[in-house]
């Protein structure tokens, strides 16, 4: 899990962004300017796929450099989560107009460098966060799969404070698939006071988990 000293760093390193960017809240990624980052641009999407499955990737740009591929991204306030794009070998033939990848298990802050136009990516990893994570947000707050020593745990995040909130360990499980949505992600109530997850098709239980608050 990262340390509180860890989450102080990258809010000291935090960016200004325009003040018509709602905080709090999933983007919806289209090509065109990225308001999120000052100066940068998302290119046209891009299918990376494999021999599991198919994600939607974004080039994100700066002075027209490619700097990363990005799936998914959330707002905190006036910093950024994402969810990061990886090119496997690119020698592998894949459907015309594709590319042979996927997307990375973490999620990551993006740190603005001094220059203003480096990008610096620091791993989000709580503890249990693997595979099958299939996070679901709502506010500052993920609610996600955890599968520490294979223990199928639900638990929530507070990415503002880097601590896990709630955890509820459902059992032991063996997940033979490579699937990385292959449970359903959390759903959440209107309040972001509790998440529900559903593990019945891992053979465990559907369960409400609130937060500690």
């Amino acid at each position: 899990m990262r340390t509180h000293s860890t989450v102080s760093l990258i809010v000291a390193l935090a960016w200004t962004v325009s003040t018509q960017v709602n905080p709090e809240r999933e983007l919806k990624l289209a090509a065109g300017p990225f308001p999120q980052i000052a100066g940068s641009e998302l290119g046209q999407s891009v299918a990376f796929e494999n021999e599991i499955d198919l994600h939607t990737c974004f080039p994100l740009l700066m002075k027209g450099e490619i700097v990363t591929w990005i799936h998914r991204a959330h707002a905190v306030s006036r910093r950024l989560l994402v969810q990061r794009c990886v090119e496997y070998d690119p020698s592998i033939d894949q459907t015309r107009g594709s590319r042979h990848g996927g997307v990375r298990e973490s999620w990551d802050w993006v740190v603005i460098g001094g220059d203003r136009h480096r990008l610096e990516f620091v791993s989000v990893t709580p503890n249990g966060w693997k595979l099958f994570a299939n996070p679901s947000f709502c506010g500052h707050f993920v609610a996600y799969w955890g599968t520490p020593q294979n223990i199928l745990t639900p638990s929530i995040y507070d990415v503002r404070s880097g601590h896990v909130v709630a955890s509820k360990a459902l059992g032991k499980v063996e997940l033979e698939t490579d699937d990385e949505s292959f449970l359903p992600p959390p759903a959440w109530d209107a309040t972001c006071a509790k998440a529900m997850f559903d593990g019945r098709r891992a053979g465990k239980a559907r369960v409400d988990l609130p937060i500690n608050r």
